[in-house]
């Protein structure tokens, strides 16, 4: 709508209509998604046709909010490749994988400090075996990611809860390397995967749930980083 506005000038009655209906949707006034959709393809074409804007014109938002805006869409059940696709794409290009895995260690360590590090050995043991049991193992899988950020978490930050020494019988493979073969989706896929088993099984011990993880924590690490885009 702003873009709308903003290519119509003078001329912005004409689009009075279409944004009505988005405004009057978005403010929860009307309860009609199809409308507003309509809308929103009417102000999308005009927009195209007069302006000459099409599809990426979003990333002109600024790259940490549309990185929190990406991550609510995932809380909130969006296409689950269409996310990580728009996700990647607010990576800078020489983002590689390595690079990716230092921010999933970060974020697990902005999580991990969170946890009681004097809690009984046992029920960290099971909760452990709970984290490695609901991701999948195999080379594209995030058994291997999930073991390393675990074990490098308070390496990075030495607050952080260890629970390296409950991973008995994970083979310590070489992080780095795993990390290097994998596409940046499919990286940002078994990273989400891990983010998402860590707030399921200590969400509550933490007192952080899932969308603060993808929304709050995961932007803050790959900003940490370096790896976002600038504009």
């Amino acid at each position: 709508g702003v873009v709308a506005l903003e290519v119509a000038g003078r001329a912005s009655s004409r689009l009075g209509e279409p944004l009505e209906q988005v405004r009057r949707y978005v403010e929860g006034e009307v309860d009609d998604p199809a409308g507003a959709l309509g809308a929103t393809l009417s102000l999308a074409r005009y927009v195209r046709s007069r302006g000459g804007v099409g599809p990426g014109a979003w990333l002109g938002t600024p790259v940490p909010s549309a990185v929190q805006a990406v991550g609510a869409a995932l809380t909130e059940g969006r296409d689950r490749e269409a996310v990580l696709d728009l996700m990647a794409s607010l990576l800078e290009d020489d983002v590689e994988g390595p690079d990716l895995l230092e921010a999933f260690i970060c974020a697990f360590s902005q999580f991990l400090v969170h946890l009681e590090p004097q809690e009984d050995a046992d029920r960290r043991r099971l909760q452990v075996a709970e984290l490695m049991a609901a991701v999948p193992g195999g080379p594209r899988g995030a058994r291997w990611l999930m073991a390393a950020c675990l074990r490098e978490a308070p390496v990075h930050d030495t607050s952080a809860a260890d629970l390296g020494p409950f991973l008995s019988g994970e083979p310590a493979a070489d992080p780095d390397r795993a990390a290097a073969r994998l596409s940046r989706p499919a990286l940002l896929a078994a990273g989400i995967a891990c983010l998402e088993a860590l707030a399921t099984v200590l969400g509550e011990d933490a007192q952080m749930p899932r969308d603060e993880l993808l929304t709050f924590v995961l932007p803050s690490a790959l900003g940490e980083h370096d790896l976002l885009r600038q504009t």
